[in-house]
């Protein structure tokens, strides 16, 4: 184990940097083909990863102290999404458009064998998988749950927004309602999901327990917004703003900016246990809902949030955009930090470390945006996943790094 300083010192493709605490680097791997994805199991010694495009053994179990690959084998689709649930080992993987695609969801032994295998009618939105359930949002608009076992225990159709209500379908299957972002509760007792601008509380058996609309207004210039409205087309309605003007009749929220969007959007969320309180975060804005759905609490955000993470407790949050990630405690914002680019972020379960990445850098902070170390390689970081005791990147060669405490 090598401990490093300040000083930038140098292994196969990684450079790290302007350390404030002690880092090391564990261990280092070559991955060919070069990493895309990866999904640590518990303990985080080994990952499942998924290499780029369609090339032979293009999904492999690592072990990643050790240095050696347990099995690998290939996927007949590019780029296969790793997933880890408890003793479970799972891939995502599906090809076709929108509409008319596919996606299949398969479980793998330990020694690589297929176990069991479901296949989604659409391509998949987003899948997560909790201690005991596999959920799988569908782009025909349903969110399904299948247990460890692959069995379906149940399924969710996304309700018509009341602006859908009664209009003809839409030609685009893209703009069709479905489950975007998922979140579990730790304990697994609620589930979490949106379809563009609303918000749905499940519980463990997938009734329903609250919905939620977000009001963002989403400006299209510096001097109109679209203001959210039921009758007007497309659900939108254009406001004219006044010189100085900071809140358009009927809207609660203008961010500020020349960026075009179509429609008010959520670009992240997160439910505390056992659905206490979530957190919301939209292009403009993050708030706060208790446990019944109702909003106690906004904060608006300049630039919008287009990357979002929060601890399992929503005690610490970080949120960015292509110019700054902030990080808050609870609701308090503790320090901003500027970046440059569009930065993916994660926060650690319990919040003490973030790590945000784009390209070829990565930064890693204590919960509070002190800087800990920047972390150079030498292609870009396509995966990183914190766990309890360090770090574990992925690129053209697999890296994992210990964070001393």
């Amino acid at each position: 184990m090598t401990q490093h300083s300040s000083a930038a010192e140098r292994r196969p493709g990684l450079t790290i940097r302007q350390t404030r605490g002690q880092v090391s680097l564990v261990s280092s791997l070559p991955a060919s083909p070069p990493a895309r994805r990866l999904a640590l199991r518990s303990g985080g010694t080994q990952a499942l990863i998924s290499g780029a495009g369609r090339r032979p053994g293009n999904l492999a179990l690592w072990d990643i102290d050790a240095g050696q690959v347990l099995w690998r084998t290939t996927v007949e689709v590019a780029s296969p999404t790793p997933l880890a649930s408890g003793p479970k080992l799972l891939a995502v993987y599906g090809d076709g458009r929108i509409g008319s695609g596919r996606e299949r969801l398969a479980c793998f032994t330990d020694d690589g064998q297929i176990e069991w295998e479901r296949q989604l009618p659409d391509r998949a939105s987003q899948v997560r998988a909790s201690s005991a359930q596999i959920l799988a949002g569908c782009r025909n608009g349903y969110l399904y749950s299948f247990d460890l076992d692959g069995n379906l225990t149940w399924q969710f159709l996304i309700p018509a927004s009341d602006r859908e209500r009664g209009a003809p379908p839409t030609d685009r299957p893209s703009d069709r309602p479905c489950p975007y972002f998922l979140s579990v509760s730790p304990e697994g007792e609620r589930v979490l999901c949106n379809s563009f601008d609303r918000l749905f509380m499940l519980d463990a058996e997938g009734h329903l327990l609250w919905r939620w609309r977000t009001t963002t207004v989403v400006l299209s210039s510096r001097r109109s917004a679209l203001v959210p409205d039921p009758d007007a087309p497309g659900g939108l309605r254009r406001v004219i703003l006044a010189p100085g003007q900071a809140e358009p009749i009927g809207a609660r929220l203008v961010i500020t900016g020349s960026r075009s969007m179509s429609a008010p959007s959520i670009s992240g969320i997160a439910v505390a246990p056992r659905g206490s309180a979530s957190v919301v975060a939209s292009y403009g804005r993050m708030a706060w809902l208790d446990r019944r759905g109702r909003e106690v609490s906004e904060i608006a955000v300049e630039g919008g949030v287009f990357a979002f993470d929060a601890s399992t407790d929503l005690a610490r949050l970080v949120c960015g955009n292509s110019t700054v990630l902030r990080f808050y405690h609870g609701r308090k914002l503790v320090r901003s930090v500027p970046v440059d680019g569009f930065h993916r972020v994660q926060v650690r379960s319990d919040g003490e470390q973030v790590v945000a990445w784009y390209g070829a850098r990565l930064l890693a902070f204590r919960s509070d945006g002190e800087l800990l170390c920047e972390i150079a390689t030498t292609k870009p970081i396509t995966d990183a996943a914190l766990t309890d005791a360090g770090l574990v990147l992925a690129a053209d060669w697999i890296f994992r790094l210990s964070f001393m405490r």
